[in-house]
């Protein structure tokens, strides 16, 4: 039967060892859910600059398409796998 210490010792190094992979894990999250959030807003801006330049698509719709394409990217970036 192990001591006392040496058992504090076990969960100690499993506490360690869960919170550096949730940390990892973590981080990771962030940085895909910001360049999920950067890309967004890029392809949103290029959408409205390109369909103002045509001409062709009335102005009240083109906010609504730009924010479309943005919010579809949002969704792929920050949903689960």
């Amino acid at each position: 039967m192990p001591t006392v210490p040496a058992a504090l010792n076990w969960v100690s190094e499993a506490a360690w060892a869960v919170a550096a992979t949730v940390a990892t894990r973590l981080v990771l999250a962030l940085v895909i859910l910001a360049g999920g959030v950067f890309l967004s807003r890029w392809a949103a801006r290029a959408i409205s600059l390109a369909l103002a330049e045509t001409g062709r698509i009335d102005e009240t719709a083109r906010p609504a398409l730009a924010s479309a394409a943005r919010y579809a990217i949002l969704i792929l970036t920050s949903s689960p796998p």
